[in-house]
């Protein structure tokens, strides 16, 4: 996918686990730093849009916004962490 004015602006913060634990992927765990669990928004503004050169009618310019939140989830003893959308 292409674009011409991806815009974007992004906020993250602290927030209230026992809220957001439902929401995250199976077999994954929200990730703490500090004993806070944080979660990030970030909104997206695409312009000309076009998928692999040809423009999708009705989707070429719209707004997009992202809720991120940081988990972790257990491979055999190894922690991986990541973002999950």
């Amino acid at each position: 996918m292409t674009t011409l004015d991806p815009s974007y602006d992004q906020t993250h913060g602290p927030q209230n686990s026992t809220n957001n634990q439902p929401l995250v992927p199976r077999g994954t765990e929200l990730d703490f730093s500090s004993g806070k669990c944080f979660v990030s928004v970030g909104g997206f503004q695409f312009l000309d849009t076009r998928v692999m050169g040809v423009a999708v009618p009705f989707h070429r310019d719209f707004e997009e916004v992202n809720l991120r939140f940081y988990v972790k989830r257990l491979a055999g003893a190894e922690t991986r962490r990541a973002s999950s959308s």
